[in-house]
């Protein structure tokens, strides 16, 4: 069996995997179906205007795992926090550069993206919060 990776340009880049940060609404990526055993998606989908197209041109590269990490949200006062300490990281990132849709959702509604498309999770943790890990001494899992 060959291992290998296909590298993209890095997230600090204002292209990922060749598409403008939040302005693909569905593109297809230059790689043929089951292309990748295995495809990780970072702490991007809420970056595009249609993350759920990014997500289905993921599962269509995909052959075996797909591995999402990504933002998610309780309540509105958890959202609010996300969308500004996303907007400070990402301008102090990029030099203020960066614009664009912050699309946060719940973790039910993130659920609900993956059950459309028939995805099995085979492991699921809520980090928390820098508090709630320190005050629990360890990760809370969901």
């Amino acid at each position: 069996m060959h291992n290998s990776a296909t590298p993209l340009r890095p997230l600090s880049s204002p292209l990922v995997g060749g598409y403008k940060r939040g302005e693909t609404r569905g593109a297809r990526l230059p790689f043929r179906d089951a292309t990748f055993a295995t495809t990780l998606i970072s702490l991007a989908l809420h970056h595009y205007v249609e993350p759920e197209a990014v997500l289905d041109e993921a599962v269509r590269v995909t052959r075996s795992q797909l591995t999402i990490l990504e933002s998610a949200y309780r309540n509105r006062w958890e959202r609010f926090g996300l969308e500004r300490l996303d907007d400070w990281l990402n301008r102090h990132r990029h030099n203020g550069a960066m614009h664009g849709p912050l699309a946060f959702k719940g973790p039910q509604e993130w659920q609900q993206s993956f059950d459309m498309r028939h995805l099995r999770p085979v492991e699921r943790r809520w980090l928390g919060s820098w508090w709630e890990r320190a005050g629990s001494g360890r990760q809370r899992r969901r």
